[in-house]
């Protein structure tokens, strides 16, 4: 059993193309022993995205959201102020403050990230890509 942090762009392809998803992390997802989550911080991301105009998604993201969690397929992690303190152990490898949240919480919860983002690879944390 794993705990899969799933970074913004894999919920996003989740949801609306599978087909962009690689074969290991769709096993990952699968696999009904995993527990997958998404970090309030992912949701700030594309609730930002939305409003600019920059993504599109197939319903309001609360009932988006709603859906998964209701299904019991995701779990939402808040970010807490320990989420934000490690974001000072983290080298300046990547610039986008929301995925080195992401980072930041997986190692604090103990969890292996779901990603295909190169920076986040670089990290001392586990990535499932």
């Amino acid at each position: 059993m794993m705990n899969l942090l799933l970074d913004t762009q894999i919920f996003i392809w989740a949801d609306q193309d599978k087909g962009k998803l690689s074969a290991a992390v769709q096993s990952a997802m699968e696999d009904r022993s995993n527990l997958l989550f998404i970090s309030t911080a992912s949701i700030c991301e594309m609730q930002i995205k939305v409003q600019l105009g920059k993504l599109s998604i197939r319903k309001p993201l609360a009932d988006l959201i709603e859906e998964y969690v209701s299904r019991d397929v995701l779990r939402v992690v808040p970010v807490y102020p320990e989420h934000t303190y490690a974001l000072q152990q983290l080298p300046p490898l990547h610039r986008d403050p929301f995925d080195r949240l992401i980072v930041a919480t997986a190692l604090v919860e103990h969890s292996t990230i779901l990603s295909v983002d190169e920076f986040v690879k670089q990290y001392a944390v586990p990535v499932i890509g």
